[in-house]
């Protein structure tokens, strides 16, 4: 390469440089990133008081007998401490729900509910 060629070359190369972002210097602190983090700051800050004023009880978890129908012995238990006993139960006897609940569960809830040879068996033993 003759001199003038590298002229050429070096003028394209800086030409190239002055268009791409700098990481050094201001130009990116200053660019997007001050005001993304000071939007995330301002989010952080006041994300706690949007709930000020407002009320939260914590009910607590759902009791078996004010879910289901026709508890009479496992009640005042969560429901899913309930359904965890009921799926021991099964487990244990190799049985599926229908082995002990009326064959209607499987097209009404409310068939769970209904008392069977094996519910009263059952409510025997525990």
């Amino acid at each position: 390469m003759n001199g003038s060629e590298n002229d050429g070359l070096r003028q394209r190369r800086c030409a190239m440089r002055s268009r791409t972002p700098s990481v050094k210097g201001d130009t990116m602190i200053f660019g997007r990133t001050v005001p993304v983090v000071l939007l995330a700051m301002v989010a952080c800050l006041l994300g706690p008081l949007s709930g000020v004023g407002q009320t939260q009880s914590d009910p607590g978890p759902q009791m078996s007998d004010s879910v289901f129908e026709n508890v009479q012995l496992l009640t005042g238990i969560p429901v899913d401490e309930f359904m965890d006993t009921m799926g021991m139960f099964a487990a244990s006897l190799g049985y599926d729900c229908i082995s002990c609940h009326s064959p209607d569960i499987s097209t009404s809830r409310s068939a769970f509910a209904v008392l069977t040879p094996q519910i009263e068996r059952a409510r025997g033993m525990i």
